[in-house]
């Protein structure tokens, strides 16, 4: 079992690292969302455990949702944590790593993987450190691809382990395929090949309560707390409130044909 991969399908093909135990990475992360959501929405953002027992459980838990409402940090090895979420398309890293990193809380990795079988197949490599001044981050990214036509990038200071015929190669894919993600991963000391501790992993969860009603295609519409005020005053019959992770549980009495 290595991560990242396709072993947890969406969930686990993009996955962020930290250099920390996963208590004080959910403690730093909570305080982040109540920083972000410290005024305009109500809400309510807890720390907790996950009380999972395997793979399986992380996967069903967290199945992907609209808005995303929960983010799970595995500890794995020793000094190190898995970050994976609930976002819509699968775990989605997003700022984290590198708001962890410019924190000055240590050093912070998002890795991706999917496979070369698949329609786009890509690699991704974004390796943050703090820097020496407060706020400063340096990072090193490696992006290899495939769409329309394939993709290379990279940028930042290179590690020392890197060879200098590394990036040879004519295919964008080839450049940075999968033996080398997962070499720099190891040469980085992150444990992706050993078996996250799944009983001691932690969740944070965000508990936003936001205005709702059926858009017109008959799903579910947000809205924050300002413009759901304006648009329930003017729409009360078809409008009602809503807590989140439950949002999916529309309220029956909304009308289908409201347009936002």
């Amino acid at each position: 079992m290595v991560f990242p991969s396709y072993v947890g399908g969406v969930i686990t093909q993009e996955v962020g690292w930290f250099r920390a135990d996963a208590n004080s990475v959910a403690v730093w992360h909570k305080a982040r969302l109540d920083k972000t959501y410290s005024s305009g929405v109500l809400h309510g953002v807890d720390v907790m455990s996950a009380g999972w027992l395997s793979l399986c459980d992380a996967v069903e838990a967290l199945e992907p949702h609209v808005p995303q409402c929960l983010d799970a940090f595995v500890p794995v090895g020793v000094g190190w944590c898995m970050y994976l979420n609930n976002s819509p398309r699968g775990t989605a890293t997003g700022s984290v790593p590198a708001d962890f990193a410019r924190d000055g809380m240590g050093m912070s990795i998002r890795s991706v993987h999917v496979a070369d079988s698949e329609t786009r197949p890509i690699r991704i490599l974004t390796v943050h450190r703090p820097g020496l001044d407060v706020g400063a981050l340096n990072t090193r990214l490696i992006w290899a691809g495939k769409g329309e036509k394939d993709e290379f990038r990279e940028c930042g200071v290179r590690f020392d382990f890197e060879l200098e015929t590394e990036f040879v190669e004519n295919l964008a894919q080839r450049r940075f395929d999968t033996e080398t993600l997962y070499r720099y991963l190891e040469c980085s000391g992150v444990p992706y090949d050993q078996e996250p501790q799944w009983d001691k992993a932690v969740l944070v969860t965000l508990n936003k309560i936001a205005f709702t009603a059926l858009n017109y295609h008959g799903r579910p519409q947000y809205w924050g707390l300002k413009a759901g005020l304006e648009t329930w005053l003017k729409n009360r019959d078809r409008i009602s409130l809503l807590p989140l992770p439950d949002g999916n549980q529309v309220n029956p009495s909304v009308e289908s044909g409201y347009r936002n």
